[in-house]
């Protein structure tokens, strides 16, 4: 696979402040240059992967070579896949082939990544692992019959157009980021619900927690080519996520600080 050459932006502190009750409704900001930012512990769900039992060592390393792409890459593939099976109306994917090493690529937060996937409650696409491979993706629920999936996916396909349409090859990885924050924070509200965890809830449905947010960041950087990786090594990062604080504060704000 062909590499795609990305460039990093080091976004030390996108800090998303929210807050609302039943007698205030949520306002919108944009980012604005601030010093130090304390940042919160983020609302993120992990969904665990679970054990297949019929697939461990039922193939060995020396059968093939192992994934060795970028997370981007791995994702892009595993989203190709997940939505060829959903518009074939089809429950299991299987990934055996890719050979991708659990201890390499973590997907505990795939089932919320890319926008064509369904959205709501957060167990609705889970990844399965033999011994040192994931052999499959099982989707346990979808936006319903083919036809209905195809028409979800036609919508996605025109928010995402929409969003893309934002930004230039004049703009420097840094503006187009910063267009692109500012872009999801006054589109989208805090889910107080707290049902929406994917990248579906803050572009499609306008509304989601903290994790959605930093999900549907990360996707459209991503598909800009700009790096951003939301946790590292299992923590949460400060650069590319965004974040909520207490819900008493009945503002909300927006901060960005930039690490030469």
């Amino acid at each position: 696979m062909e590499r795609r050459k990305k460039r990093i932006v080091k976004l030390t502190a996108f800090l998303f402040l929210l807050a609302a009750s039943i007698f205030v409704m949520p306002q919108k900001a944009f980012a604005d240059e601030n010093e130090d930012v304390t940042l919160p512990t983020g609302d993120i769900k992990p969904m665990e992967p679970q054990q297949d039992e019929s697939g461990i060592d039922t193939y060995g390393a020396d059968e093939g070579d192992e994934f060795s792409g970028t997370e981007y890459e791995l994702y892009t593939v595993l989203e190709n896949r997940v939505k060829e099976a959903m518009l074939a109306g089809n429950e299991w994917v299987s990934i055996k082939d890719l050979k991708i090493r659990r201890d390499t690529y973590d997907l505990s937060f795939y089932y919320g990544y890319s926008p064509y996937f369904p959205s709501d409650t957060y167990n609705r696409i889970i990844a399965w692992y033999g011994d040192a491979y994931y052999t499959g993706l099982r989707i346990t629920n979808t936006f319903g019959t083919p036809e209905e999936t195809k028409q979800i996916f036609n919508a996605v396909d025109e928010k995402l157009a929409s969003i893309y349409k934002l930004v230039n090859n004049s703009m420097t990885d840094e503006q187009k980021a910063l267009v692109i924050h500012d872009y999801l924070v006054s589109h989208a509200e805090y889910d107080l619900n707290y049902k929406n965890y994917t990248s579906y809830g803050v572009l499609m449905d306008g509304r989601g927690v903290c994790q959605s947010y930093a999900l549907a960041y990360m996707y459209i950087l991503n598909h800009l080519g700009i790096e951003n990786p939301p946790w590292l090594n299992g923590s949460v990062q400060p650069w590319g996520i965004l974040m909520d604080v207490p819900l008493a504060v009945p503002t909300i704000l927006c901060y960005h600080k930039t690490r030469k």
